[in-house]
């Protein structure tokens, strides 16, 4: 059996001040200090390797029941861990407030515990934390002898509760509705008039039509959902003007900010796309300043060690910077990005969501491209393809296979086009994706492998271009084009081909006119 790692791979994601905490707690522990030698020896391990460790700790009585050390150190850790990160995060400083409640009722300082009751449901309501509320006012009968032997006594305490139920019951159908909103187009963009019919249906059912929404982060989902239906159906000034109103509230409710930091993220790279869709980019560069000064206070010194935080952080900004360059006449600027980006992914990469990790790859892969950087282009489109299928992105994925032909066209690997080409016809017809887009471009990744000369290479590619130019205003076809600029690159190969061509004589003396 495979030894386990999980130890190792704990002590290797702390940051230096969480280790410096923990040894300092441990020196406070009693008993044998090996475990100390233990985590320092694992700490300095670039891979595990649990038999060297046990060479390394031989003769020692750890080694003897080396899976109970290992067991206790992880332990040890945990509650350095939880000590350290104690007010770092909301929830845990909720927490820490209503587990103090129970300590000064066991000690009969009931007086103490009503005021520690009324600091954690402040506190709660602040960042509406539905759960933690319930949690304090379920002390409310201990905290308050006798209220419950009068009939308006038991429904005073009962009724603040249906009212903290009523709202965390909104708040879940809100998140219901933008989660099943997500379902249909998980695969990549709309390119299905039955999936436009599943949105549409889905969003008569949208619990914001139903009634008042109650509370602050259920109007957030509220904006989110109906931004992603508007963006779905081609509406993007539609989604740019919610995902506004989304930005707004957050920035009217800072505390939400702080506890529901992976939302702004999410919320924030949301509406960086759609600034960029609808030009606006000096407010672009504005948020991504703003977002960049945040990540001080968000991430504190304390949460350095967070690497989810840092990845979230790193995959807004980032990706954001990185589609808006695709396309722009900046080599020089936009080179340095995908320097930094490629720094960051060697550090967050495993830490990030697949999705987004899959659009750094997809997106490296264009610009790369449009630096003629054919080689490194292949290699972020490679990354792609060697892993699974993902259901989420899984457009992205199927269109790396079409644009893997054309980076290994450009690096005249032509002995490799033919199987390429049946292998991307197999898979996309597998998965029922061929569209008019994909027909006509499998169509000329076919006939590239026939043809015999220049000129007939650019007969195919202006008859190719031609047939695609209108499928750009094709509200089903047009969001294809997001994985790969075929018409430019197509209008590059035609002026490229033309110059290179002989003119004809009628040519010459239109020229020589």
């Amino acid at each position: 059996m495979k030894a386990s790692d999980d130890l190792f791979r704990l002590v290797k994601s702390l940051s230096k001040a969480e280790k410096r905490y923990f040894k300092l707690q441990a020196t406070f522990y009693r008993g044998s200090k090996l475990y100390l030698a233990l985590f320092d020896a694992l700490d300095a391990m670039e891979s595990y390797n649990e038999a060297g460790l046990k060479r390394q700790f031989a003769g020692m009585p750890l080694v003897r029941q080396f899976n109970v050390a290992k067991r206790y150190l992880y332990e040890q850790v945990m509650r350095s861990l939880r000590a350290y990160h104690t007010e770092t995060t909301v929830r845990a400083e909720i927490r820490g407030l209503i587990h103090n409640i129970e300590i000064l009722i066991d000690r009969g300082l009931a007086d103490q515990a009503r005021k520690m009751a009324q600091s954690a449901m402040e506190l709660a309501r602040e960042h509406e934390d539905h759960l933690a509320m319930l949690e304090v006012l379920a002390w409310n009968e201990t905290l308050n002898p006798g209220i419950t032997d009068t009939d308006r006594g038991v429904l005073s305490i009962y009724e603040d509760v249906y009212t903290v139920i009523d709202a965390y019951r909104d708040l879940i159908d809100h998140n219901v509705a933008m989660r099943r909103l997500a379902v249909p187009f998980l695969p990549g963009a709309l390119r299905s008039p039955k999936i436009a019919e599943e949105l549409e249906r889905l969003m008569r059912q949208h619990p914001g039509d139903a009634g008042p929404v109650l509370s602050v982060k259920a109007r957030i989902l509220d904006r989110w959902s109906r931004a992603m239906f508007h963006h779905a159906m081609g509406d993007d000034a539609g989604a740019l003007r919610l995902t506004r109103e989304q930005m707004e509230l957050f920035d009217a409710h800072p505390p939400l900010i702080r506890s529901r930091i992976t939302w702004y993220f999410a919320a924030a790279s949301n509406h960086l796309m759609l600034l960029k869709r609808n030009g606006l980019i000096q407010e672009f560069w504005a948020l991504v300043e703003t977002l960049r000064e945040r990540a001080q206070s968000l991430i504190g010194p304390r949460r350095r060690g967070c690497v989810r935080l840092q990845a979230h952080l790193f995959g807004t900004v980032y990706l954001n910077m990185l589609t808006l360059a695709l396309g722009m006449d900046d080599r020089e600027r936009f080179q340095s990005i995908a320097i930094e980006i490629e720094q960051g992914l060697r550090h967050l990469a495993p830490h990030l969501d697949q999705d987004y990790l899959l659009r750094f790859r997809s997106n490296l892969t264009l610009l790369y491209f449009e630096l003629d950087d054919f080689e490194r282009a292949l290699e972020f489109n490679n990354a792609i393809l060697n892993e699974p299928e993902p259901i989420r992105g899984r457009e992205v994925y199927a269109h790396a296979r079409l644009v893997n032909i054309v980076i290994h066209f450009e690096l005249g690997h032509n002995d490799l086009l033919e199987y390429r080409v049946r292998s991307a016809y197999r898979y996309l017809r597998s998965r029922k994706i061929i569209h008019q887009f994909e027909t006509i471009v499998l169509e000329m990744f076919r006939s590239l492998i026939r043809v015999r000369n220049r000129a007939e290479l650019l007969d195919l590619f202006i008859d190719i271009r031609n047939r695609l130019a209108p499928l750009e205003n094709d509200p089903m076809e047009c969001n294809a084009f997001r994985h790969f600029q075929y018409l430019v690159w197509l209008d590059r190969k035609i002026e490229s081909l033309k110059a290179a061509l002989p003119r004809t004589a009628h040519e010459r003396s239109r020229a020589a006119a």
